[in-house]
């Protein structure tokens, strides 16, 4: 019993760690997900976060001297930090 679990916990690690990380760009903005979405970076993304996130803004967390349009996402989306 203790092997089938072991194996299971191998494998998933293994599926997790191999989704990677991607970037694509698309009408000026670019996208890096990390591990299947686990993070997420969008810069030049002024969009608000969507309801359904627990939504961060640079103004609560620290300065906005210079704000860089940069959203990042949490837990495929769950905890949204913005830099706008």
């Amino acid at each position: 019993m203790k092997r089938l679990v072991l194996l299971a916990l191998l494998l998933a690690v293994a599926a997790f760690t191999a989704t990677g990380c991607a970037t694509s760009r698309v009408a000026g903005r670019e996208r890096t997900t990390v591990l299947g979405g686990l993070v997420e970076i969008n810069k030049n993304d002024y969009m608000p976060p969507p309801p359904s996130t627990v939504g961060v803004d640079s103004t609560v967390l620290g300065r906005t001297d210079k704000p860089s349009g940069t959203k990042t996402s949490l837990l495929w989306g769950l905890i949204t930090y913005t830099n706008y």
